[in-house]
């Protein structure tokens, strides 16, 4: 049996440092010889893009920039030992943190109010919401919809709870447009951010509209401040009322047992047998003890108080937003150097790749 050879390959097909510089000039040759194609293409690419770009409807950013105090004072351990009889944290600079301000400000909780509150836009008083949908023609969005209610959908009320199915749909899609979508690489209307150094938030919303943008942009401060701050003190409220139910208990039972004492004194007139000097220590006793417990309760009531006004959280305004708000300005100039480079890219693929096709062929 005879052992059957290997086949032996002999790689012809190695390119060398000429063959590629030879390669680069025939190439070269070919696209000079183009030359006057790749320019008109890129030219022609280059109107289209700063044509589109002057087509484009002129967008209005509005800018409020505003800062929130974070000086939490001296009167921490007064309200920390306060809150911790009840189980409560007092916080800390934590409940100032900006980039929680900041997520806040983009959620459904301070977005929606915005979006059913009522502005007035070019002499229409009208929703938000009602405004986005007929500056953004989420009609014409809507037409394919499963629900058939979306295409000439409007709102109607601004009470969040009294919406139905439909308006909920249609809200989340307006909340989209104005916060983003990762997943579907929209423009959103809405963004944010501070200063490292500066501590300074801003709220931005560019939108169609003048009058809208502002609008939005003075909402969303409004509503996010006021959320912010009711949600900030709420365990130091908690323990305040927490403290003036206890305080009023305490002054309820040290006025009956005052009474007590008053009523006992007045039937013995200073005649006592010594059953009687017994009972009369322990409703003295009593006494004693609540006027220590109620003023104690008292005392941290007002610390309690005090430290409350002073860990409040204060919004200041810095700039607000106000007409006239120039256009963002159009970069035509961009766009033309955009759409030539690919306009030139796309010609000289376009003569490369037909060139090498044609060797191919011919091979």
């Amino acid at each position: 049996m005879t052992e059957q050879q290997q086949p032996v390959y002999i790689q012809d097909d190695e390119i060398t440092l000429k063959d590629l510089i030879l390669k680069i000039q025939e190439f070269w040759r070919l696209l000079w010889s183009n030359k006057w194609y790749i320019i008109a293409f890129s030219f022609l690419l280059a109107s289209l893009s700063a044509l589109r770009t002057y087509l484009t409807p002129s967008q209005f950013p509005a800018k409020l920039t505003f800062m929130v105090n974070e000086d939490e004072g001296s009167n921490m351990g007064g309200i920390a030992s306060v809150l911790g009889q009840f189980g409560l944290s007092s916080g800390g600079k934590s409940e100032y943190n900006l980039d929680r301000i900041l997520e806040l400000s983009r959620s459904r909780r301070i977005i929606y109010p915005v979006l059913l509150d009522s502005i007035s836009v070019d002499g229409k008083s009208d929703l938000i919401a009602n405004h986005l949908i007929r500056i953004y023609d989420f009609h014409d969005r809507w037409e394919d919809a499963k629900d058939p209610r979306l295409p000439d959908y409007f709102f109607t009320t601004g009470n969040e709870q009294s919406l139905d199915n439909t308006g909920r749909i249609a809200l989340n899609s307006i909340y989209i447009q104005v916060v983003g979508n990762e997943k579907k690489n929209n423009d959103p209307l809405m963004s944010n951010g501070y200063g490292e150094e500066t501590a300074i938030l801003n709220l931005n919303i560019t939108a169609l509209n003048p009058e809208l943008a502002i609008g939005m942009v003075t909402r969303i401060y409004d509503i996010l401040s006021t959320y912010y701050i009711e949600k900030s003190i709420e365990p130091q409220q908690e323990a305040i009322k927490t403290l003036r139910i206890k305080s009023d208990s305490l002054k309820t039972a040290l006025a009956n047992a005052e009474s007590r004492l008053a009523r006992f004194d007045d039937s013995h007139r200073n005649l006592y047998l010594s059953t009687d000097v017994v009972q009369r220590d322990q409703y003295q006793r009593q006494v004693s003890l609540l006027t220590i417990m109620y003023g104690e309760v008292i005392k941290n009531l007002e610390t309690a108080s005090f430290a409350l006004q002073s860990q409040t959280p204060f919004f200041q305004t810095i700039d607000e937003p106000q007409f006239p708000i120039l256009p963002s300005p159009k970069s035509l100039l961009k766009a033309i150097l955009i759409g030539g480079l690919l306009g030139g890219f796309l010609s000289c693929g376009f003569f490369i790749s037909r060139k090498i096709y044609r060797d191919a062929m011919a091979a």
